[in-house]
């Protein structure tokens, strides 16, 4: 199975595919077309170890999707301590879009900063000048 949690010191480049979620403790990296349960349960979340030194951060706490087209969203497992988006708590249960830049953070002091590469416009959605 592909390992999900990579420690980096530098920023690097990210696939056009991947969501990133830098932690202090790691960067969990989320491919498209894939869901990763947040948590401490090492036998539900892939990225288990990344949390255990938290109590506080529920054993299924948090679920992050993206789809095939890059759009990634996180939805509240009913955690104990909430998760939030730049500061907003998360319904549980309700997937929130997340954007560049956001700031997620699960319970009161697990944070991270939300990675999505910068997607180029769909040529199908610009338009044509009129020639006619």
């Amino acid at each position: 199975m592909q390992e999900y949690l990579r420690r980096e010191e530098q920023a690097g480049s990210i696939s056009p595919s991947v969501l990133r979620l830098s932690f202090p403790t790691g960067n969990v990296e989320v491919p498209a077309g894939t869901s990763l349960l947040l948590g401490r349960d090492p036998t539900e979340s892939l990225v288990a170890a990344a949390f255990s030194q938290y109590e506080n951060v529920s054993r299924r706490h948090a679920t992050v999707t993206v789809d095939d087209s890059g759009h990634a969203t996180i939805r509240d497992e009913h955690s104990t301590n909430g998760t939030f988006v730049n500061g907003d708590r998360v319904l549980p249960g309700t997937a929130v879009r997340l954007a560049d830049g956001d700031e997620v953070r699960l319970a009161a002091d697990v944070s991270a900063e939300v990675l999505l590469p910068r997607r180029e416009p769909d040529p199908s959605q610009l338009s044509r000048p009129d020639l006619s």
